[in-house]
C-alpha cells in the first residue's frame, strides 16, 4: 500500500487550449491524493466575445481514509503531540490494524492499535514528540485489513530558532591598506565569524545588498518592486549564486503589478481588497515604478506596458499646472520632486508647487534636489535655477580624501529619506547633468563615498536604500581586467589570503577574536584600482532565549484564552485543546512613525484564523474579538507568521489582535515578535521569548 503523498489545491490548470468549431476534446487528470471534493470549471470564449461556463463537482474518497493532526512547525526543545485519526466510510464494520510512526529531528517513536469500527465511525492515534535538532519530522500513518485501506505521509519542519545577525563594515582598499575596529558582540552571541568579501569595483557592496533584499521578509509593493531590482542586478553583476531565481523573482513582481495600480493610474503600496483600496495612492511610489520599469528593460524585461502607460499619465497629471496635492502635508516637497523628474519635458508643471520646492529646497533630501534639478534641466525656461541646482549639486559633499559624502538628510520627516540613497542619487544625477571631466571626478568621489554608508557597522540598508544604490551601481559597473589578492590580518591570531579574480567576489572567513580586535587589509592593486570589501561579522543568537530589547518604539506581546465569554490573560489560565486564544501585540512610539512592520512567529501548537474571511471562525467568537488597531488596514495571517502593516502610526500605544485554535497539545517555543520601520532609520524592537503550554 503506497502512501499518500502528493497533495495540491489544484490539480489542473489549462489555458491554453483552442478547439475548431464543433470540435471537443477529453482531457485526462491524476488528481492529488487529495482526499475531498474537486470543483471542475471549463470555459472558453469566441472571437466574438462570447463566454460560456459549465462546472461540475467529483468527490474523491476511500472506505478507509486516514487523516493526520500535525503541527505545521517545531523547534527543538518543544513537546508536541502528533495525531492521526482513522475512519471507516463503508457500510458495514470493519476490525482495522493501525499504526501511527515518527522519525527525524531526533525522534524515534510508534504507536499501533487494533480497532473494530462501525460504518462512519473513527479512531484516533497519538504519540509524543521531542525533537532535538532541526531538521525533518517524516510522519506515517497506515490503516486497513486484508481488503485494503489508507496509507498516508506528511512531514513536521523542525526549524531552527538561530536568528543570524550580521554588521557589515565596508570601505575601499587604497594602496596603503585599512586598519578598523571590529564591533563588539552583544551578550548570548555564539559561533561568531569574520567574514571578509573582496571585489574589483564595487561588487562586494552590491553582493551584501542583494543579498538582503534576497531574504527581506515583507511584501509590499515597494518591496516588490525593489527585489525585483535586487535579482536583476544579481544577473547583471554576475552575482548569480547570491540570487538563484533572478528571472523568476523579476517575472513574478512585473505579472503582479496591476493588482497594486488603481484605476486612476496611481500605484498602491497594498492591494484593494474586495474593491476597497486599504492604502492611499502614493504618486511616490508610481514615480518608483515607472523609474524601476526603465531600469529593468535597459537589461532586456519587458514590462507591462499598460500599467506603465496609466502610471506616467497620472503622475504627469499629479504634477501638472493646478494639480491638487490632496491634503496629506507630508512629504509634498519630496513627492513633488519625485514626480517631476519623471514627467515628460512637455509637462507644465504646477508653477506655485515647483517655487515652492524651489523656495524649501534646503528643507529637502538631496535626493529630491537631485530629481529637481533634472526637472529644472530638462524646461529651457528653467536654465537659472536648473544651473544653480547643479552646483548645488556638486558641492553636496564633503570630501574625504578620495571621496566625497553627503551628510545625515534634512528631511528627517520624510520616511523615505537616508544618507544612502542621497549619495546614491547625487553620483546618479552629476552623470545625467554634467558630462565634463570635472563632473566626472566628482560623480567617482560620490560614488566611493557609498563606503561611509556603513561607518562603525550598521545592519542593513532599506529595499528602497539597498534597490536606489543598485540602480546606480548597475549603471557605471566597469569590468576588472586582472586577478588581485588580499591579505586579512585580524588582530595578528588570524591571518588569511583572498584571491580577487575579475567580475568576482572572493571570500574569506575566520573566527571572530577576542574584545577589541582589529581588521587589517592590505592589497597588491594599483593607486588606480578600486577594490571594494566588506567586512561581516556574524554571530548566532538563540531565539529561544533572546531579551526584549526597543529602539525608537517598543513592543509586548501577550495571550489570553476564551473563558465563559471573556478573555482570560495566560498564565493565570490554562489553554486546552480545541481553546480560542487571543494573541496581542502592543506597540508603543512616543513619535509618529512611517510604514511599520510588525510580524509574529505563531506557536507551533496554534492553527491561526483570519477573521476577515468568511466561515473561519464562529459567530461567537467574532461578537468577543477586540478590534484592531485601524492604523494597521494591511495584514497577512498564515501558520507560521502574522504580520501587520501600518502607513502611519500616531504617538501612543497601538493594540493588534489575531486568533488561533489551540490545535495540538504539547510545550511550544515562541520567538521574538519584532516591530520595524520598513524605511528610514533603523527603528527596531523585539519582544523577549516565550512558550506556550496547551493541555487536554
Amino acid at each position: 500500500m503506497t502512501a499518500r503523498s502528493r497533495f495540491s489545491e489544484s490539480a489542473l490548470w489549462d489555458d491554453g487550449s483552442s478547439l475548431e468549431a464543433g470540435a471537443s476534446r477529453t482531457v485526462k487528470v491524476r488528481l492529488p491524493d487529495n482526499l475531498t471534493r474537486w470543483r471542475i470549471m471549463a470555459w472558453a470564449n469566441d472571437v466574438d466575445a462570447d463566454f460560456t461556463l459549465a462546472q461540475t463537482i467529483i468527490t474523491a474518497a476511500l472506505p478507509v481514509e486516514a487523516r493526520h493532526e500535525l503541527p505545521t512547525r517545531l523547534y527543538p526543545g518543544d513537546s508536541a503531540q502528533l495525531g492521526a485519526s482513522v475512519r471507516n466510510h463503508g457500510n458495514a464494520a470493519r476490525t482495522l490494524q493501525m499504526q501511527l510512526k515518527a522519525t527525524g529531528a531526533g525522534v524515534s517513536a510508534s504507536t499501533a492499535a487494533s480497532a473494530r469500527l462501525a460504518p462512519l465511525a473513527q479512531e484516533r492515534l497519538t504519540l509524543l514528540a521531542q525533537p532535538q535538532i532541526e531538521g525533518t519530522i517524516e510522519v506515517e500513518t497506515r490503516a486497513g485489513d486484508a481488503a485494503g485501506g489508507d496509507a498516508l505521509a506528511a512531514s513536521v519542519e523542525v526549524a531552527s530558532p538561530v536568528m543570524r545577525e550580521r554588521v557589515p563594515v565596508a570601505g575601499w582598499l587604497t594602496a596603503q591598506g585599512v586598519s578598523l575596529p571590529l564591533p563588539p558582540l552583544p551578550a548570548g552571541a555564539t559561533h561568531a565569524q569574520v567574514r571578509i568579501e573582496a571585489a574589483s569595483g564595487v561588487n562586494a557592496f552590491a553582493k551584501t545588498w542583494i543579498e538582503a533584499l534576497h531574504v527581506y521578509p515583507h511584501r509590499c509593493w515597494e518591496q516588490i518592486l525593489s527585489r525585483a531590482v535586487g535579482a536583476a542586478a544579481a544577473k547583471r553583476l554576475d552575482l548569480g549564486a547570491a540570487w538563484p531565481d533572478a528571472d523568476a523573482a523579476v517575472e513574478d513582481a512585473l505579472r503582479v503589478a496591476g493588482q497594486y495600480q488603481d484605476g486612476a493610474g496611481q500605484l498602491h503600496f497594498f492591494p484593494s481588497s474586495f474593491g476597497n483600496e486599504t492604502s492611499a495612492p502614493s504618486p511616490f511610489l508610481t514615480a518608483y515604478t515607472i523609474r524601476v520599469f526603465g531600469f529593468l528593460r535597459t537589461l532586456g524585461y519587458r514590462v507591462p506596458q499598460g500599467v506603465e502607460d496609466k502610471a506616467r499619465e497620472a503622475l504627469e497629471q499629479s504634477v501638472a499646472r493646478g494639480s491638487n496635492p490632496g491634503e496629506h502635508a507630508l512629504g509634498l516637497g519630496e513627492e513633488f520632486a519625485a514626480t517631476a523628474d519623471l514627467a515628460g519635458a512637455n509637462v507644465v508643471l504646477d508653477p506655485k508647487r515647483l517655487d515652492a520646492a524651489w523656495r524649501d529646497r534646503a528643507d529637502l533630501s538631496w535626493t529630491a534636489r537631485a530629481g529637481l534639478a533634472r526637472a529644472l534641466a530638462r524646461r529651457p525656461a528653467e536654465t537659472e535655477r536648473a544651473t544653480i541646482a547643479l552646483e548645488e549639486l556638486r558641492n553636496a559633499g564633503t570630501p574625504h580624501g578620495l571621496q566625497r559624502v553627503v551628510g545625515e538628510p534634512a528631511a528627517v520627516h520624510w520616511p523615505f529619506a537616508s544618507a544612502a540613497v542621497d549619495q546614491c542619487e547625487v553620483a546618479a544625477s552629476l552623470a545625467d547633468l554634467d558630462g565634463s571631466a570635472e563632473g566626472t571626478r566628482l560623480r567617482d568621489e560620490y560614488l566611493r563615498g557609498i563606503v561611509d554608508l556603513y561607518a562603525g557597522g550598521v545592519r542593513a540598508l532599506g529595499t528602497q536604500d539597498s534597490a536606489r544604490c543598485l540602480m546606480t551601481l548597475v549603471r557605471f559597473a566597469a569590468a576588472a581586467s586582472s586577478m588581485r589578492a588580499v591579505h586579512v590580518d585580524v588582530s595578528g591570531a588570524t591571518k588569511g589570503a583572498i584571491e580577487v579574480a575579475p567580475n568576482a567576489v572572493g571570500v574569506w572567513q575566520g573566527s571572530y577574536p577576542q574584545a577589541n580586535a582589529k581588521l587589517e587589509l592590505h592589497g597588491d592593486a594599483d593607486a588606480g584600482t578600486l577594490l571594494s570589501y566588506v567586512a561581516n561579522v556574524e554571530y548566532d543568537v538563540d531565539g529561544r532565549r533572546a531579551e526584549a530589547s526597543a529602539v525608537g518604539l517598543s513592543i509586548q506581546r501577550s495571550y489570553a484564552v476564551l473563558r465563559d465569554k471573556r478573555w482570560q490573560r495566560l498564565p493565570a489560565a490554562l489553554v486546552h485543546e480545541g481553546d480560542w486564544v487571543q494573541v496581542t501585540l502592543r506597540i508603543s512610539t512616543l513619535a509618529p512613525r512611517r510604514y511599520v512592520a510588525v510580524s509574529d512567529s505563531v506557536a507551533g501548537g496554534l492553527r491561526p484564523a483570519d477573521l476577515d474571511l468568511a466561515g473561519v471562525a464562529d459567530i461567537e467568537l467574532r461578537r468577543l474579538a477586540t478590534p484592531t488597531s485601524p492604523y494597521f488596514a494591511e495584514h497577512q495571517i498564515d501558520d507560521r507568521v502574522a504580520r501587520f502593516y501600518a502607513e502611519q502610526l500616531s504617538p501612543g500605544t497601538h493594540e493588534l489582535h489575531y486568533y488561533a485554535r489551540a490545535a495540538h497539545r504539547g510545550s511550544f517555543s515562541t520567538l521574538p515578535a519584532v516591530a520595524e520601520l520598513m524605511y528610514g532609520s533603523a527603528s527596531v524592537a523585539r519582544t523577549a521569548a516565550g512558550s506556550v503550554q496547551i493541555v487536554k
